[in-house]
């Protein structure tokens, strides 16, 4: 939200170019940050995630200049590749207590003699 207000000053600096893509990126990442803050299903909160990473591109792109061009391969390249790693990487398997597993752990081992 802070950079939402800070980009209306920014915006105002920056007449020479057009803003249209920058507003629109920036709308579409506080969007999309909002749906990942709300998401209750971890599916839902990966594909905002990588959303937002997509829509900060073109912000990345704003300036024009060989330097932001680089900086936005830059990001591309590094955000994908974690993202590969990440997708590649194993996952820990949670056991979920129910009322047979509860009552398995609860009950004594038989003894035998």
């Amino acid at each position: 939200l802070a950079c939402a207000v800070y980009a209306i000053s920014y915006l105002r600096l920056r007449t020479e170019r057009p803003n249209r893509v920058f507003v629109a990126s920036l709308l579409a990442i506080l969007g999309l940050l909002s749906a990942g803050h709300q998401a209750r299903h971890l599916g839902l909160l990966w594909i905002t995630t990588e959303a937002v990473t997509l829509a900060a591109v073109p912000l990345l792109h704003f300036n024009g200049t060989s330097r932001a061009y680089e900086a936005t391969w830059k990001y591309l390249l590094v955000g994908g590749t974690a993202s590969g790693v990440i997708q590649k990487a194993p996952c820990p398997v949670v056991i979920v207590p129910t009322r047979k597993t509860a009552a398995v752990i609860a009950t004594p081992a038989l003894k035998t003699t």
